[in-house]
């Protein structure tokens, strides 16, 4: 089964969920490491987690090769592809320092 998003709210729904773990983040960070820790990994899969979305949005209203270009602007942004790979770092490896 292929899952694809189609609707440009579900990429709005997952960066309002990024700003949710972020204020999350600056509520924590004096107070409990830990949760701070918790609240990181949540943003950086929700952060990918619109990626995703928004490459999902991009093939259903314009076609793959739309989607294409998207995908590789999205890695060639230094910030994004901090953030990407720090999420990769994250899930798959041993986490973030």
């Amino acid at each position: 089964m292929h899952n694809q998003a189609t609707s440009p709210q579900a990429i709005v729904s997952k960066l309002r969920e990024c700003r949710f773990f972020l204020l999350l983040m600056a509520d924590y960070e004096k107070v409990d490491s830990e949760k701070v820790s918790f609240c990181i990994s949540a943003f950086l899969c929700a952060f990918r987690s619109a990626q995703y979305r928004l490459l999902g949005v991009v093939k259903d209203q314009h076609g793959d090769d739309a989607r294409k270009t998207i995908k590789q602007k999205l890695g060639e942004d230094v910030e994004i592809k901090f953030l990407t790979d720090r999420r990769d770092l994250e899930i798959h490896g041993d986490g973030g320092p």
